[in-house]
């Protein structure tokens, strides 16, 4: 839920934003951001399965949650 209470509506509006590495689709942290806040405690665990450009772990430890990446 959001801060005021309500889920999510179906549609989200994301901004894309800079990425300076040699991946070729990162996901924006504010996609991710409210994924991880909604799915998993603090301190608990996010697994990204595809690592990617690491946008998910990074996501997860600032948020207080370990991710686990598989390569």
């Amino acid at each position: 839920a959001l801060a005021g209470g309500r889920n999510k509506r179906s549609v989200w509006t994301i901004p894309t934003m800079p990425y300076a590495g040699a991946h070729f689709a990162p996901l924006p942290e504010a996609l991710v951001e409210p994924c991880i806040l909604a799915g998993c405690p603090r301190g608990g665990l996010v697994l990204d399965p595809f690592l990617g450009s690491g946008t998910v772990g990074a996501v997860a430890e600032r948020l207080g949650r370990f991710g686990w990446c598989l390569l």
